[in-house]
């Protein structure tokens, strides 16, 4: 089967994190009939970033990503340090103009279940023309120590929010979210300041873009967030929220 999905994915200067994100996505039933466009930060050694990480060189990044072959792989470097919500937002445009389809984004600090992007395939056409869902998501945070059963395996529901973990949607209403998305960071060699009017881009995918309509997601998690430290995220709030 050919899935022909298109997945943007965005990077900054975690070598390590980056590693373990794309030897999972290689993992996955269906990645060698995937387009992976992967927007890079060309990163800087001054940013705040680096009091909560152990950042790896961003030209590390950059050359692990571009040794790469598993799949149709396309490699962007943004020209300066575009922030989290700007590099996304870019990601999501390039794949939407250029493919014009369904498209996934994925993040650094993700791992996927081998059937990811199976099930992103059959949500593709299911709701493909079905405006009231908004989006399609296979991650969330809904009791995430929770056992589940067997039968629940191949189950989904749908919800009024959003969840931005491993989710895409379609052209149509891409088109919608495009020239409304959350205001960019201000990023310079010494300031990574958030400018946030809806408490960032995905809550305000959630709580003003979305409106009546719904998301699909597994009701079994197939993304796991890893992310323990970054730009939103510190250990304590990961072993609260996540782990």
């Amino acid at each position: 089967m050919s899935y022909n999905l298109s997945l943007a994915m965005t990077c900054c200067d975690r070598l390590d994190y980056t590693r373990r994100t794309l030897e999972s996505l290689q993992k996955c039933h269906g990645v060698k009939d995937i387009k992976l466009d992967i927007f890079c930060e060309p990163g800087s050694d001054s940013l705040p970033l680096s009091k909560w990480t152990k950042l790896s060189n961003a030209q590390s990044v950059i050359d692990y990503v571009k040794s790469l072959n598993f799949c149709d792989i396309n490699v962007h470097i943004n020209s300066e340090r575009f922030g989290h919500t700007r590099n996304s937002h870019c990601a999501l445009n390039y794949c939407f103009d250029n493919y014009k389809d369904y498209t996934v984004l994925i993040e650094d600090d993700q791992l996927y279940s081998y059937d990811f992007l199976r099930i992103h395939d059959y949500f593709k056409e299911k709701y493909r023309d079905d405006s009231s869902i908004f989006t399609a998501s296979l991650g969330h945070y809904i009791s995430p120590k929770r056992i589940r059963e067997e039968k629940e395996l191949y189950t989904y529901t749908k919800h009024k929010h959003f969840s931005n973990q491993g989710w895409g949607t379609w052209l149509d209403r891409w088109n919608d979210i495009r020239d409304r998305w959350e205001e960019y960071e201000t990023v310079t060699d010494h300031t990574y300041k958030n400018n946030y009017k809806h408490g960032g881009w995905d809550w305000k995918m959630s709580n003003v873009l979305r409106g009546d309509r719904s998301q699909v997601v597994s009701y079994i998690p197939r993304v796991y967030n890893f992310g323990q430290y970054g730009i939103h995220c510190k250990g304590d709030v990961w072993q609260t929220k996540v782990s």
